[in-house]
């Protein structure tokens, strides 16, 4: 937990795991460099475990028919990998994508990471 305020996002919680959102099916990734297709449709696996499901076939989701309403394996979530590798490359901004649901487009929005959350929504006018 006290990672993900250090890199400027609030942990996962139930209620980012709604249908409409984009979110990995599998590890429960809210963050990642795109949401593809995955058994259950477009948009359910992060960048990661698409290519583990549908590239390298190491991660076999045919037990899972139905789209997952919580991540099948929440403790490979891959998102602060990709969050704090966004930061490495970019150093105290970086561009992340933001998913709200029912939007079928992507959103970017500059953050700066060495601020604290409220400031974030302050300037973003949430």
């Amino acid at each position: 937990r006290r990672v993900h305020g250090e890199l400027g996002v609030d942990p996962p919680v139930d209620k980012d795991y709604d249908d409409n959102k984009n979110w990995c099916r599998y590890c429960g990734a809210r963050y990642s460099s795109n949401f593809t297709k995955g058994p259950w449709g477009p948009r359910t696996l992060c960048t990661i475990h698409y290519i583990d499901w549908n590239q390298k076939k190491r991660l076999n989701l045919t037990q899972f028919k139905d789209m997952p309403k919580r991540p099948i394996n929440p403790e490979a979530n891959s998102e602060l990998t990709y969050l704090r590798n966004m930061k490495s490359k970019k150093s105290d901004n970086f561009a992340m994508e933001e998913y709200e649901p029912g939007l079928q487009s992507k959103k970017r929005r500059r953050l700066n990471l060495d601020e604290p959350t409220s400031n974030l929504l302050r300037d973003a006018g949430l």
